[in-house]
């Protein structure tokens, strides 16, 4: 209480360098978690970044489903003033330290966060398409998406402010749960919206810039539609080395089902 306190009349005339290393060096020091809720509302005025990386000091206390939940609801309060892109990323992505100290916790948030960002038919009117793109992450592994919810999300490669990156993770990792005899009508219609709106396979290998995941992935899609060379197999081949065993696997188990050939010509190429 008395931290909360004295932290209070500090930030009230804003949150000034000298303060937020205070802020830092208080909240790695406690375990009250209405101090560090505190914490992380004040150090809002500081911008995305800032709010996001002290998530890393919040999350090990979401092992309960009440803390969770509280920080969750917080979470909705700083996307709703700063926009859902800087938590996507590091949601998708936090760190590895995190992830592998405190994976019990993580997963508590996100069961938490899945209530507060539920899928439904309103989403797609939201004017934040990284709040659509986290509620479809959040709930890839555990909605049934329709169709017509893949075709509204593949149209967010019109928009200038999505990264094509992180619109492709969303839809494969839908695909990835809709696999085998799951959904069939969703894994095709995934499969689709890859492989010709947003990973046509002559457009990505050609292009420099795309990431080495996005090409493994345009080529996965690709196979039994596309005649793929020498050449180009030995590339992938080199990049699904490069990337690690699991997508080594996940490229050869699909090459070997549909054949190394497989029609010469192939949809949106």
């Amino acid at each position: 209480m008395r931290d909360s306190i004295i932290l209070v009349a500090r930030a009230k005339y804003g949150v000034d360098d000298d303060l937020l290393q205070y802020i830092y060096k208080s909240a790695r020091s406690s375990t009250d978690f209405s101090y560090l809720l505190l914490c992380f509302r004040l150090i809002t005025s500081q911008g995305s970044l800032e709010v996001w990386r002290f998530l890393g000091l919040l999350v090990p206390h979401t092992t309960s489903d009440l803390n969770a939940r509280q920080l969750s609801r917080q979470i909705l309060g700083r996307i709703t003033y700063l926009g859902a892109k800087g938590f996507y990323v590091w949601f998708r992505q936090p760190p590895r330290s995190l992830f592998a100290t405190y994976h019990t916790s993580l997963a508590a948030l996100t069961e938490a966060l899945r209530h507060v960002f539920p899928w439904n038919s309103e989403i797609h009117n939201n004017d934040d398409p990284y709040r659509i793109l986290l509620t479809a992450s959040l709930c890839a592994d555990v909605n049934s998406f329709s169709p017509s919810d893949l075709q509204s999300l593949s149209q967010l490669s019109d928009r200038p402010d999505v990264e094509l990156p992180h619109l492709c993770e969303v839809i494969w990792r839908i695909r990835e749960s809709a696999s085998g005899d799951y959904n069939p009508v969703l894994f095709e219609t995934s499969t689709t919206i890859l492989s010709g709106r947003l990973l046509p396979w002559r457009k990505t290998v050609q292009d420099s810039t795309v990431p080495p995941k996005l090409l493994l992935w345009s080529a996965t899609v690709h196979i039994g539609l596309h005649q793929f060379s020498g050449k180009e197999l030995v590339t992938i081949g080199e990049l699904a080395y490069e990337l690690g065993d699991e997508p080594i696997v996940q490229f050869l188990a699909s090459l070997k089902k549909a054949g190394t050939g497989g029609p010469s010509r192939s949809p949106g190429v």
